[in-house]
């Protein structure tokens, strides 16, 4: 008893142990492992930084070396600039993107879907064989004292051919061969002797056709056109991805382009408030201002090179976010390439008709090209749902020829054909009904209202659309107002910073007065700046909400084996946005800025 409990133990040991290693190969994470997972390590700051008053003594010069190189990065004197216009920017986000490169795979595997509904239509060819010996009593031939032995082999063919309407088509053909032989000691004339050996062989063709549920291209062809729907949507979904990924990424180039004239304007005013403390310096020493006015000059310095600092911080996390969306492997996050957009923003004045809009938006939104998709689908599975209401009612009918041999395969196959034998048919009906048939009426009714879901939805993205499209032209054309507005804004701004300054060369104003006034400018100029990419986003938006992208030609997204086989298949076929207007068909009659 003990011997046995310990090879049980043993067993059960070995045989766990076993699992367990498998089980941690397989999971990568060994047990004695797991435990790291449950620590969260500590970043030790202290011992990286630097001792507290180095940093303080050189904070200054820090300072003045980081200005320094944000203004030659901004005056093109650093050799890792690579300038970046809006096509190859393009080029980058189609032939690198990582999102749409997932994307793309959606339109392939939904072929494959409808290649696998088409499977359904493919024949189906057998072929078995059978041999066997067996030896028994022969009782059931009323001879009980004797044994029978029979030899049993079989080749047998088949081909089944579904119709496309329903039904399908079964052709069959075997062969036999039968040996029979009584045996018993001692041999019993009459009975036990030479075998009995015979050859049938059998030709049949059987057909099936459902009279009413489950006849005609829709009750068995719909699984193959809802797929085939499918698929169409989800090209469509890939041109909606396509359209907004184009949107949002064009967004964010001309981020990056507002980000680098924004560090030039903080630089700029940064100047005007260093320019500011040396005429202070030279007016206190004359005696034609008081010398506390130096404090609020360096003041003003000091609150511009944080601002250049912050502006410094936007350019590079914007210049980060287009090497992301680009994904080209000379521009990795980690390396100090400057990224310089190069496209200037396409600032012109249209007058917009808005129905044209309107009715080009309705024409090319993804959404609503997905909605008719989605609206033919449910008509095929209304078809579908409306014929399985139907009664079951099938045709079936059989015709099969035979014949025997008695001197081999070939003798017997012969006979087939010969008439020996009668042909041999059936023909016959299957009709049931469901009583009450609750499942195929929910069904039908499920089918119905989910078509006029798909028409209301149909009739609420029409109005949205157009309502989408209204506003993003009353959006482009206050902000062409609001920018002609900051320009004037910026002109005055830029004139009372001179008067400004005069006055304060002749003491009729502080040096308050003048950092307000250099304030203003700063404002103003921004306010353009930032008036002109979002006059650029509204065209951007403009064209999103048609539908359409910006350029004289569209871009198309190929997938991977449409790539390989057709030149130039990653590249958009687009221009520069700064030369070219939208199409003429649409925006009528530009001027020119002011």
């Amino acid at each position: 008893m003990i011997r046995r409990s310990l090879v049980l133990l043993a067993t059960t040991a070995i045989t766990t142990g076993c699992a367990r290693d498998w089980v941690e190969s397989r999971s990568g994470l060994a047990e004695a492992d797991v435990d790291g997972l449950r620590v969260i390590e500590a970043l030790d700051l202290e011992g990286r930084s630097a001792p507290v008053e180095a940093a303080e003594g050189d904070a200054d010069a820090d300072e003045d070396a980081r200005i320094e190189g944000l203004r030659a990065m901004l005056a093109d004197l650093d050799p890792r600039t690579f300038d970046v216009g809006l096509d190859e920017f393009r080029v980058s986000l189609l032939e690198n993107n990582l999102e749409l490169e997932v994307s793309r795979f959606d339109p392939q595997i939904a072929a494959t879907r409808v290649e696998s509904e088409y499977g359904r239509l493919d024949a189906t060819f057998g072929l078995s064989t059978t041999f066997a010996q067996e030896v028994q009593d022969a009782s059931e031939n009323n001879l009980p004292d004797l044994a029978l032995e029979s030899g049993y082999d079989e080749a047998e063919a088949t081909l089944d051919v579904p119709l496309a309407t329903g039904g399908s088509i079964e052709l069959s053909a075997d062969l036999y061969r039968y040996e029979t032989q009584y045996l018993a000691d001692p041999p019993v004339p009459g009975l036990t002797g030479d075998p009995t050996v015979a050859y049938p062989s059998n030709l049949s063709a059987e057909v099936t056709l459902p009279i009413l549920r489950g006849a005609g291209y829709e009750a068995n062809l719909g699984s193959i056109a809802i797929a085939a729907y499918d698929q169409r949507i989800s090209q469509v979904e890939l041109r909606s991805m396509m359209t907004e990924l184009l949107a949002s990424s064009e967004r964010v180039y001309w981020q990056l382009v507002r980000s680098w004239r924004s560090a030039k304007i903080s630089v700029e005013l940064l100047e005007l408030a260093r320019q500011q403390v040396l005429d202070t310096e030279k007016l206190a020493e004359a005696g034609v201002v008081p010398a506390s006015q130096r404090y609020r000059a360096r003041l003003t310095v000091d609150q511009r090179k944080a601002a250049v600092f912050e502006s410094e911080l936007d350019l590079r996390r914007d210049m980060r976010s287009v090497k992301v969306i680009m994904n080209r492997p000379d521009l990795p996050l980690d390396s100090g390439r400057i990224v310089r957009p190069v496209t200037a923003p396409l600032l012109r004045s249209f007058v917009l008709d808005k129905a044209v809009l309107a009715t080009l938006a309705i024409d090319n939104r993804a959404e609503i090209m997905k909605a008719a998709l989605q609206l033919e689908q449910d008509d095929v599975r209304a078809a579908v749902a409306r014929n399985a209401l139907l009664p079951k009612l099938d045709f079936s009918g059989e015709v099969g020829a035979l014949g025997i041999g008695l001197d081999g395969a070939g003798d017997s196959i012969a006979s087939l054909f010969d008439g020996e034998y009668p042909v041999t048919w059936s023909i016959g009906l299957d009709f049931s009904v469901p009583i009450g048939n609750r499942t195929a009426e929910a069904n039908y009714q499920s089918a119905v209202i989910g078509r006029l879901q798909t028409l209301s939805r149909q009739r609420e993205l029409s109005l949205a659309i157009a309502q989408d499209v209204y506003d993003s032209v009353d959006r482009l054309e206050l902000t062409w107002a609001r920018l002609l507005t900051h320009r004037r804004a910026r002109e005055d701004a830029e004139r009372n910073l001179e008067a400004t300054r005069m006055l304060f060369r002749s003491g009729g104003a502080t040096a308050l007065d003048v950092a307000l006034a250099i304030s203003d400018v700063g404002d103003a100029r921004m306010a353009v700046l930032d008036s002109e990419i979002t006059y650029q986003i509204a065209i951007i938006d403009l064209a999103a909400a048609t539908g359409t992208t910006l350029g004289r030609q569209g871009v198309e997204v190929l997938d991977r084996r449409r790539r390989s086989s057709t030149q130039d298949s990653t590249e958009p076929r687009s221009t520069e946005s700064r030369s070219e207007p939208p199409p003429a068909s649409v925006l009528e009659s530009p001027r020119r800025s002011r």
